[in-house]
């Protein structure tokens, strides 16, 4: 597989595509303990090792309101 593919299988197969919204995605390089996933899922938080290989935000929320990065 060359690239990152989000929200398809690496065949492509058209009935396997996302059909909802991605709002973030993070790729990281190990297994993530059970407490990690609730601290990333409860604030966002991914662990400061140096693990994260990949992380795309795609949109924040500014005092101004919402932006498309």
């Amino acid at each position: 597989m060359t690239g990152i593919h989000l929200g398809v299988r690496p065949d492509g197969a058209a009935s396997t595509r996302l059909t909802g919204s991605l709002d973030e995605f993070r790729q990281i390089r190990r297994t993530l303990t059970a407490d990690e996933i609730t601290t990333l899922r409860e604030t966002n938080t991914a662990p400061t090792d140096g693990g994260t290989v990949v992380h795309l935000p795609f949109e924040k929320v500014t005092a101004q309101g919402y932006a498309r990065m």
